[in-house]
């Protein structure tokens, strides 16, 4: 898919809808789906090993996956309120360059172009805007290797072994994004539902 969600910030309350208009909290712009499922082709009505002991080892075995790759999350440059005089107010950071991506992640590296963004001046508000910089994406691959073994004419015993995030990849969080902190532009944290690569077993009986 390629999409586009849009929604009013809530990082100042000064009336200015256009900066405070901007990518939704949760917009992927590009998201791709891919799933297959292929029966390896051995056993029994099958083009190999269709009799013997390979028949009964290497037949009917499934293999299953699903592969997900989405890009990055926006997010807001913010400053500390404080200088700006605007009680009970947010505040922007000045946008003052055009933001490029290194794509750094881990403490002491960047994910955007710090050099980008400015302290606003006192007694004002920043003049940048809502979702004006993109976090970092993913992708992921669940994969599942399933076993029939029939049991008479009435039953059919399943094996399932399922690994989801197979290759374990993480899920990186938006990069820190208030100008005034220590740790501005750097991407230190992972996603709440970021995934960890989780293996279970099971065994399913139909009749």
């Amino acid at each position: 898919t390629w999409s586009k969600a849009m929604e009013s910030g809530v990082v100042t309350s000064h009336v200015d809808f256009r900066r405070n208009y901007g990518p939704a909290s949760y917009d992927r712009a590009h998201m791709l789906n891919l799933a297959h499922l292929y029966e390896l082709p051995f056993g029994p009505g099958k083009p190999w090993a269709a009799r013997g002991w390979t028949a009964t080892v290497l037949g009917g075995w499934q293999v299953n996956g699903i592969f997900r790759a989405v890009t990055g999350l926006p997010g807001t440059i913010v400053a500390n309120a404080t200088p700006c005089n605007c009680p009970g107010n947010g505040n922007f950071a000045d946008q003052i360059a055009p933001v490029s991506y290194p794509g750094r992640i881990g403490r002491g590296e960047f994910w955007f172009s710090r050099e980008s963004f400015a302290v606003p001046g006192a007694n004002r508000f920043g003049n940048g805007a809502t979702g004006n910089i993109r976090g970092p994406g993913f992708w992921n691959y669940d994969f599942s290797l399933f076993r029939r073994f029939s049991w008479r004419e009435r039953f059919q015993l399943e094996f399932r072994a399922e690994a989801f995030n197979l290759t374990n990849t993480p899920r990186f969080a938006l990069p820190e994004r208030n100008i005034n902190s220590a740790n501005f532009g750097q991407v230190l944290t992972t996603l709440d539902n970021a995934g960890e690569r989780q293996l279970q077993f099971g065994l399913r009986l139909a009749f």
